[in-house]
């Protein structure tokens, strides 16, 4: 064991962390060996687990080791070869704009996972954006291209229109990872959400909590994620012997947010303007669940008679006094799933594909009394 010395008046991660850097600079640590365990620091330097963790961090967010999920923490790059990893979403608006609201709930948490676990791998990061608009997704793939990236990681605007790019930069060997999405026509890596299995909780727990009349209200987006959204709802309402044909909505958008919430609305004043209290209605995303309720409002529906369900969290009040379902997305760990698939893929060329699908959970609130739930992974993905 060895200790350091007190009288140095040094604080003793920052001696924890030279001590590290030093078995680096000497070789002794190489770049990819593993450091020892956070256990075997304590024990080797006599220190606390809080200074083996600030010494860690401060090496991680400096760029000398990174961390893979799982396996432990490990010697980066030297600096001068660091990766570059491309990330592309569909924009990060200011607050003057109007889907400014739904990008700090969904889009934000990604990005933010994507840079933070960029850091830790000792990477750069380059940020795109498409803006909703696959002519300009097209030009930033062409730029990704010419810019020799190491890896991207892309939430992208269609699962088909710009294959063929992203075919180009998996043939010259660089990984891609598809964010939310599956892509089709090119074999790329991709990270999403059990939609499936999180639209038929919600579903199920709505019926539960005795609403036999539920209102599914989805956009026609051709996504996989979309598609199986509405196939847990359809699931959990055939198995429990309620109808679901007359209540399934598909409202009419395009790519933007804001188009989304004033279709869902639209439909809400033509097919909810005689309904009776005590149905359901459960939202495929949160513009959507957001033109819903502002179309019910505008209806004179008291929403205390209504149960709610909605993926993700919606930019909008809503009353304690109801019943109401959140089916939380992991937006963050899929953000950094998909660096870790990356840089794994970097490292090993031969690597099995990966398409990494994350439970959910939900979070139920029955008047002003809320619990979180798991959400048991779904045996019905469809690719």
């Amino acid at each position: 064991m060895r200790r350091f010395d007190s009288r140095l008046h040094i604080p003793k991660y920052i001696l924890l962390k030279e001590e590290i850097l030093n078995l680096i600079k000497d070789k002794q640590l190489k770049p990819h060996d593993k450091l020892p365990s956070r256990n075997e620091l304590i024990r080797d330097y006599d220190v606390s687990e809080i200074t083996v963790r600030k010494a860690i961090d401060e090496l991680t967010n400096e760029g000398y080791v990174y961390r893979t999920h799982g396996k432990g923490t490990f010697v980066a790059e030297a600096k001068t070869d660091r990766f570059t990893i491309a990330m592309m979403a569909a924009h990060m608006y200011t607050m003057s704009d109007a889907n400014y609201m739904y990008d700090i709930g969904f889009m934000a948490p990604i990005i933010h996972s994507v840079q933070q676990e960029a850091c830790n791998q000792n990477a750069n990061l380059l940020l795109y954006f498409n803006h909703d608009d696959l002519q300009i997704e097209k030009q930033n793939l062409a730029s990704i291209l010419s810019r020799g990236v190491d890896g991207l990681a892309i939430l992208p605007g269609s699962e088909w229109y710009n294959a063929g790019y992203l075919g180009q930069l998996i043939r010259e060997g660089t990984p891609v990872v598809s964010v939310d999405r599956v892509m089709r026509g090119v074999e790329v890596d991709s990270v999403i959400s059990d939609n499936e299995a999180g639209a038929y909780k919600a579903t199920k727990t709505l019926i539960d909590a005795g609403f036999d009349k539920i209102h599914y209200f989805t956009s026609d987006h051709d996504f996989v994620t979309i598609k199986n959204r509405m196939a847990g709802y359809i699931r959990a309402m055939a198995e429990h012997g309620l109808s679901y044909e007359n209540y399934l909505h598909v409202c009419p958008a395009a790519l933007s947010m804001t188009s989304e919430e004033k279709g869902s609305y639209s439909i809400v004043k033509a097919v909810l303007k005689d309904a009776k209290p005590g149905f359901a209605v459960f939202a495929a995303n949160t513009p959507v669940f957001v033109g819903v309720m502002n179309g019910m409002r505008e209806l004179g529906l008291n929403v205390g008679d209504i149960g709610l369900a909605c993926f993700d969290e919606p930019p909008i009040y809503v009353p304690d006094n109801v019943v109401y379902i959140n089916v939380l997305q992991p937006l963050e760990d899929m953000g950094t799933r998909c660096v870790e698939i990356i840089m794994d893929r970097l490292r090993d060329k031969a690597m099995e594909p990966q398409h990494i699908m994350l439970s959910p959970k939900l979070r139920v609130n029955r008047n002003g009394a809320v619990e979180e739930v798991p959400v048991v992974k779904s045996e019905r993905i469809n690719y």
